[in-house]
């Protein structure tokens, strides 16, 4: 499961990165809404998996040399989504 939440966090944090062309920015809008209805839908464990993927992707993100703080922020902003949507 570490796998493909892993792959679902980078797929989030590449839709919300920008992109300055608005073809795309349809594309992944109606891409997000799709994983936000998987998300949902998660169970328990998956859901764990979820946050646990975010703060892997955090740490590694930190651990480079130079910070990339756009994609920092946007992993932030996973972790705090997910956090306030899963306590419910």
């Amino acid at each position: 499961m570490n796998k493909l939440a892993d792959a679902l966090i980078d797929a989030i944090a590449y839709i919300d990165m920008p992109s300055g062309d608005d073809d795309r920015d349809d594309d992944d809008c109606r891409q997000l809404e799709c994983l936000d209805c998987i998300i949902n839908r998660c169970s328990k464990a998956e859901k764990k998996a979820l946050i646990d993927a975010v703060k892997r992707a955090i740490a590694k993100t930190k651990k480079g040399g130079e910070t990339d703080h756009l994609l920092l922020s946007i992993y932030e902003d996973i972790l705090s989504d997910f956090r306030e949507r899963f306590s419910a």
